[in-house]
């Protein structure tokens, strides 16, 4: 009678440590390694350097000799641009410098006026949009102009100080990733409007200094980042 009692306790005790081992084993197999901290890419960061094209519309208002004169400029801009970017995640923010020679230009009365050179240093902030390769941007800075005034035998030049503002959409192509930064071609389509101050032409005659200017620019370009 005790022969089967501990028999039958034993095998008790053997069922109860079987099925916990088998307990803990499955738990070892459903409970997996930690997940991974969520690593953002960073193909954005990092130096550019490209040229650009477009179109400029510009109009202007000033005093002459003759009258006050109003008029809208128009012609293509052609130049260069240099920025470095910085990149969180889906936002990325940068600085970049450019400038364009200009063929802005009207003539009004005898009166010629050239918008001959565009340039400015901006800061830009953007969002990545649908796809890690798209950003679309929002960009404002300090702005130089310079333009030609011609009547008749007189020319004069004048330099001119403003504010710069607009945004802009960029595509990225990849060529070549390693494990600190991309190496890229970007595509960009941009809108810029520029805002001169009043300013003055240095005629040989008295001239108001009334001058004032407003471009808008619609261009594309092309960069390489490094």
């Amino acid at each position: 009678m005790r022969t089967k009692l501990w028999c039958g306790i034993g095998l008790l005790v053997s069922i109860v440590l079987g099925g916990g081992s088998a307990v803990a084993a499955d738990l070892a197999v459903k409970a997996g390694p930690a997940a991974a901290p969520a690593v953002c890419p960073s193909d954005w960061a990092g130096f550019y350097l490209g040229i650009h094209g477009g179109y400029g519309r510009g109009n202007t208002s000033f005093d002459t000799p003759f009258g006050a004169l109003n008029g809208t400029l128009t012609g293509g801009v052609f130049g260069g641009q240099a920025g470095y970017n910085w990149q969180y995640c889906n936002f990325v923010a940068g600085l970049e410098i450019d400038f364009s020679g200009a063929d802005i230009t009207q003539t009004v009365l005898g009166v010629g006026e050239k918008t001959n050179a565009l340039a400015s240093s901006r800061g830009r902030v953007g969002y990545l949009l649908f796809s890690p390769n798209i950003l679309l941007y929002g960009t404002a800075g300090i702005a130089l102009g310079h333009s030609r005034l011609t009547a008749g035998d007189l020319s004069a030049n004048a330099t001119q100080l403003g504010w710069v503002a607009g945004a802009g959409l960029e595509y990225m192509i990849p060529i070549e990733r390693t494990c600190c930064s991309t190496r890229a071609w970007i595509l960009r389509a941009e809108y810029l409007h520029y805002d001169f101050f009043d300013t003055a032409f240095g005629f040989p005659v008295a001239v108001s200094p009334n001058f004032s200017e407003k471009v808008d620019v619609f261009r594309g370009a092309v960069s390489f980042k490094f």
